[in-house]
């Protein structure tokens, strides 16, 4: 349960400064993403992983797919 409650406590903004930290200059396609997600965890979910496809096309795929990870983390999925 502890799990569940953590993921429904991460925020879009979270996810956000996450993508800031990992694509710095060039996050701004990402976070625009970001920002149109939902709050439940499975809109999280999806929304980073079409960011995390944007930026592995658009800014750099190994960046994109530790960010996936790491965002996956952050959602507990």
């Amino acid at each position: 349960q502890d799990a569940g409650e953590q993921a429904e406590a991460v925020s879009a903004q979270a996810l956000i400064t996450l993508a800031e930290g990992f694509f710095g200059g060039r996050a701004d396609p990402v976070v625009r993403k970001l920002e149109k997600a939902g709050e439940s965890p499975a809109e999280l979910l999806q929304a980073v992983e079409s960011a995390a496809k944007l930026a592995k096309l658009t800014i750099d795929e190994p960046k994109a797919a530790q960010f996936l990870i790491e965002a996956r983390k952050l959602i507990g999925k």
